[in-house]
């Protein structure tokens, strides 16, 4: 098993093996576009063998430019190895085994594959080692587990399995060995329908990503049986009879109506590409696809659209404090000088320093940004208006090369 690791600046890595006696590379992985929002171990199908005099070469290619998407700093900076986001590494984890006695490798069998009474996925053969996994059309289920005393014959997948089968699609079940030896696939359909489900975030209505412990709004039909919002915290994880889970995760849940969910997602949830699924207290199934990212910002506004005068508060002397937008969306005028209060989500998590602020074609301090403190999943930024500036101007608030959703405010 081979896992690559680069951080923003990354563009591609590469892992070669040079046998001994040899001037020819063999390549284990290639990745040509790295994705840091993307990252996985690579298990061969068959061992590879690494006799005395073999040599791993890794190579790495990075971008630090202006011209670079994902690069996490505006104008670009000198980058040193380090373990937080903004900073880089290039590593290759190598997974391997030392068998001196030459045992042979195992020989797993699959015989049946069901969703069992509580909705998990059971597996039955022969052959499972301590450690076995469950593969659903590929992708590894990490809460495989050995059922009591039978772990040799059965394994079970309480959730995450529902991420790699969609209801009334065929998917091919296979067991994998801790040796790298994998079961014949087996055939698997899970049963019954799900209605699509669209998620975006309840800040700014974008849909192309959303980060942990942020605000998002799901919109289908069926979603509830009734109309209920949580009244504590911490969020409940069920509301109504609805339950929510993004990449196989509950999440926990502000509001539940027939077309609507509003609930946060999941703190620790893998970034890239994955699912939501969405059951209703009469068992209709919702799903859908979610992008997530480490951080993605996005401002709330006054009229609950995305656009317009942001839901800010707006202070010259940080005790009087006024309302930056009105209702129908129209800012009411703020001064040069005065500070400004913005309300978002998604941003909690943003490494210091990578977040920069522009208002009208000045820029702008960046007093605070991070969690709000007193509401579930709701994020703040601090700034000042600059001087020089009057009529309406947009306020564009950017980590790396990102931006935010653009609210505008009227500087008299």
């Amino acid at each position: 098993a081979v896992t690559p690791h680069m951080h923003l600046l990354g563009k591609s890595i590469r892992v070669e093996l040079t046998r001994a006696g040899s001037t020819s590379p063999e390549c284990l992985v290639n990745i040509p576009k790295w994705d840091f929002n993307w990252q996985g171990t690579y298990l061969f199908k068959r061992a590879i063998d690494l006799a005395p005099g073999a040599r791993l070469r890794l190579v790495c290619n990075y971008d630090n430019s202006a011209e670079n998407p994902n690069n996490p700093r505006t104008p670009p900076q000198p980058v040193r190895w380090g373990e937080e986001t903004t900073d880089e590494m290039a590593l290759a984890f190598i997974g391997f085994t030392v068998d001196l006695l030459a045992l042979p490798l195992s020989a797993p069998t699959l015989d049946e594959v069901v969703a069992d009474e509580t909705g998990g996925l059971a597996v039955r053969g022969a052959g499972f080692l301590p450690g076995a996994d469950i593969l659903v059309s590929g992708q590894a289920l990490r809460d495989t587990a050995g059922v009591a005393a039978t772990a040799t014959t059965r394994l079970r997948s309480e959730d995450l399995w529902k991420v790699a089968a969609p209801p009334g699609e065929p998917v091919e079940v296979v067991v994998i060995n801790p040796d790298g030896v994998r079961s014949p696939a087996v055939r698997f359909v899970r049963s019954g329908q799900a209605r699509s489900l669209a998620t975006v975030s309840a800040a700014s209505y974008r849909a192309e990503a959303l980060a942990p412990e942020a605000i998002a709004a799901a919109f289908g039909s069926g979603l509830a049986t009734s109309t209920a919002v949580a009244t504590s915290l911490p969020l409940p994880t069920e509301l109504a009879g609805t339950r929510i889970r993004v990449n196989g995760v509950l999440a926990p849940i502000f509001f539940v109506s027939p077309g609507q969910v509003n609930f946060l997602v999941p703190k620790g949830v893998q970034s890239g590409a994955g699912i939501i699924e969405l059951s209703s207290g009469d068992q209709t199934l919702s799903r859908g696809p979610i992008n997530l990212a480490t951080v993605v910002a996005s401002l709330f506004t006054a009229n609950s659209s995305g656009s317009g005068a942001p839901a800010a508060l707006a202070t010259r002397d940080g005790q009087v404090y006024s309302a930056v937008g009105n209702p129908d969306g129209t800012s009411n005028p703020v001064a040069p000088g005065d500070y400004l209060v913005l309300f978002g989500t998604g941003f909690r998590n943003t490494p210091s320093g990578a977040v920069s602020i522009r208002i009208g074609d000045r820029e702008a301090p960046v007093l605070y940004a991070g969690p709000q403190g007193g509401y579930a999943g709701l994020d703040q930024i601090n700034t000042q208006v600059p001087a020089g500036l009057s009529g309406a101007v947009d306020v564009v608030v950017s980590i790396g090369m990102k931006t935010a959703n653009r609210v505008t405010v009227n500087v008299r």
